[in-house]
């Protein structure tokens, strides 16, 4: 019995069973001594499907990140690759307010997508407690290490310089000079960023903008994703922003018509759908007038509806729709005429 008492005290017993306080396994040497000590007692039940886990939130927690790492396995008999669960805490005013995962590859994350939604909307606004989680069905195991994951995040103290590294968001994705520039959120405790463009790593910067200067093929889309760095620790992957590359065209002619027109061609780009043209009485387009041309040969058009003895101001460019989406290149030089009267 004195030896039963030591292990009361150094656990908390509950109701005839061991609930670790820090979660660390009670060796095999002390589960044998008392399976010797009281011969008869059945020390595990028959394994069976869990439908629920234990998680146990420190009375002392402190506020900041948390990160815990749980293995695993099989959720199904079919394809499934088993891996380490990477779970970030972050904790405020003592509860739980925001769990993110990473370390879950393509053919995995499906289950353990469903994980997380089951298990964070349990968790999150948690203070200190025992409870117990339902496990989801159809993704037990996955469900399982997230629970592992969080008791061993916040049994250890705060990760040590930075919280959780949040995804940046990206701002704008637009045409450049020589590329497409792409522009994004800094994140707090981010020392660099990843950008990706179609899957593919491009740069690793340490400004939150970045011209892409392989990006210029005409007519071509383009896909980017960004993601932070702050020391060891990455965020996940930004939301994507996406561009479609169109090489300006530029203006051959621009004529006077009969009274109050005006005539002007420019070259076609083949790889868009149509052509805008802006025209307006002051070079900085300010109120300026504009027309759409339907068809990748439309490349001439006559304005009627400008005022004689006046001077105006004209550019075009190439658009291309995708999705639903028009995507446009950059204004062609622009060039400027008098309208006879």
């Amino acid at each position: 019995m004195k030896f039963l008492q030591k292990y009361k005290k150094r656990y908390n017993y509950n109701n005839g069973g061991f609930i670790m306080r820090k979660w660390k396994q009670v060796t095999i040497a002390a589960v044998t001594a008392i399976a010797m000590a009281f011969p008869g007692t059945t020390m595990f039940a028959e394994e069976t499907s869990p439908t629920v886990a234990k998680l146990i939130i420190p009375v002392d927690m402190k506020d900041g990140a948390y990160q815990g790492v749980a293995k695993v396995g099989d959720d199904t008999t079919t394809a499934f690759t088993p891996y380490d669960l990477q779970v970030n805490v972050s904790v405020s005013g003592g509860a739980i307010t925001e769990i993110t995962y990473a370390g879950a590859e393509d053919e995995n994350l499906p289950y353990t997508q469903k994980a997380y939604e089951g298990i964070a909307g349990q968790v999150i606004g948690k203070q200190a407690q025992n409870m117990d989680v339902d496990l989801v069905s159809g993704a037990t195991q996955s469900s399982q290490a997230f629970v592992d994951a969080i008791n061993t995040a916040v049994e250890e103290q705060p990760v040590t310089g930075a919280a959780i590294v949040k995804a940046p968001k990206i701002k704008s994705v637009t045409l450049a000079k020589k590329g497409i520039k792409v522009s994004w959120t800094k994140v707090s405790g981010a020392n660099k960023y990843i950008l990706y463009r179609n899957g593919s790593k491009v740069k690793t910067v340490t400004k939150n903008s970045y011209i892409d200067t392989k990006a210029r093929r005409n007519g071509k889309k383009y896909t980017y994703k960004v993601v932070a760095i702050a020391g060891t620790k990455k965020s996940k992957m930004s939301a994507t922003k996406t561009l479609v590359y169109l090489d300006s065209t530029k203006i051959n002619i621009l004529i006077n018509g009969s009274s109050g027109k005006m005539t002007f061609t420019w070259n076609a780009n083949k790889k868009g759908n149509g052509y805008q043209v802006e025209y307006a009485r002051n070079k900085k387009f300010k109120g300026a007038k504009k027309q759409t041309i339907i068809g990748k040969s439309g490349v001439i058009t006559t304005v009627s509806n400008v005022t004689p003895g006046q001077t105006y101001y004209v550019r075009v460019r190439v658009y291309k729709k995708l999705g639903g989406k028009k995507y446009y290149s950059k204004w062609s030089a622009a060039k400027h005429i008098r309208i006879y009267r």
